[in-house]
């Protein structure tokens, strides 16, 4: 990381990606805020890859100590997937401006997987832009192509079942 810093590697896009293959997301809290200041510092954005709400609440929380809980939506950072975002996580994302980079379709592709895997007290964020859209968080949509197909109609059909699910219209 640092090194590619030194390099001057560095395009305006800086992607991080959460592991959590071992239970808690890495890197940690407050070692992901440290790479967000010095992104920050080198005026390139952030895009953290978050999924479940675990990586989702470091994310947001790393976010938070990186800015100085000050919101910073000019700065463009976001957080990829954002797959499973709590309202209150959502209400952080909110207040900080950062952008969610969703991927509904994978509700399409994904749906029984989901069903099986993901909590039941977690499903109803699941992949739901209507969360962060309440919240008053930016959201925009992305295919994941070349992980998933691009098929924008069946996405977009994902996100509107999702809102209705949500009994949450848009403002």
């Amino acid at each position: 990381f640092a090194k590619a810093r030194e390099q001057g590697a560095w395009t305006s896009l800086v992607k991080i990606v959460l592991n959590e293959l071992d239970g808690e997301p890495a890197p940690g809290v407050e070692e992901l805020a440290t790479m967000l200041r010095t992104i920050r510092a080198v005026e390139a954005r952030a895009c953290v890859h978050a999924v479940s709400a675990r990586a989702c609440r470091s994310a947001v929380e790393a976010f938070s100590r990186a800015l100085g809980g000050v919101p910073a939506p000019l700065e463009g950072h976001r957080i990829e997937h954002a797959a499973v975002c709590p309202p209150t996580v959502a209400a952080q994302m909110a207040r900080l401006g950062l952008t969610a980079v969703m991927n509904p379709g994978f509700l399409v592709a994904d749906g029984d997987r989901y069903a099986r895997d993901i909590p039941a007290d977690e499903q109803p964020y699941l992949h739901n832009p209507a969360i962060l859209h309440a919240a008053g968080a930016r959201v925009a949509f992305s295919s994941d192509a070349p992980v998933s197909e691009p098929d924008p109609l069946s996405a977009i059909s994902a996100a509107v079942a999702a809102w209705a699910a949500a009994s949450i219209r848009p403002r």
